[in-house]
């Protein structure tokens, strides 16, 4: 579709938001699902939170890790060829 100016319109409706919506959806049944609340003891701290929100964090803390760890390797060099 083209409008007045030339230019092309976007569908909304793309594979990369049907992936987006159906991860989310997956996301809420997931937290619904964890509800109970489990203790975690690191150090001298002790925290307890609902389950989803501990593994949540786990996994948004290896992305961080991981992000960084790819950032920082020694001798990487970004070459467009």
């Amino acid at each position: 579709m083209q409008d007045k100016s030339g230019s092309t319109k976007k569908s909304l409706i793309t594979f990369k938001n049907i992936v987006f919506l159906i991860l989310i959806i997956l996301l809420v049944i997931f937290v619904v699902q964890n509800t109970q609340s489990i203790e975690v003891a690191f150090w001298p701290w002790k925290v307890s939170l609902p389950s989803a929100l501990i593994l949540l964090g786990a996994f948004f803390i290896g992305l961080v890790i991981g992000w960084l760890a790819k950032r920082t390797k020694p001798g990487r060099q970004d070459r467009k060829e």
